[in-house]
C-alpha cells in the first residue's frame, strides 16, 4: 500500500520528501503514551491509598474495640 502512495505523490512533485512512512494506528499509539502512563500510575497510587486507608481504618475499628472492652 505504501509504494503505490509514493509513487503518486513522487509523479505530483519528485522533490517532496517522504522521510517516514506510518499508518493510523502507529500515530495513535505514539500520542497516547502519556493518557495511558498517567492511567497506569493513577491505578498504581490509587491502589496503595485504598490499602493505606483500610489498614487505617482497621487499625481505627481495633482501637474502638478495645476501648470498649477497658
Amino acid at each position: 500500500m505504501i509504494a503505490p502512495v509514493r509513487a503518486i505523490l513522487r509523479s505530483l512533485d519528485p522533490e517532496m520528501p517522504i522521510v517516514e512512512v506510518r499508518t493510523l494506528r502507529e500515530e495513535v499509539e505514539a500520542s497516547l503514551w502519556q493518557e495511558r502512563l498517567l492511567a497506569w500510575l493513577s491505578t498504581i497510587f490509587g491502589g496503595i491509598a485504598a490499602l493505606l486507608a483500610s489498614i487505617g481504618l482497621y487499625g481505627t475499628l481495633d482501637y474502638a474495640v478495645k476501648c470498649r472492652h477497658a
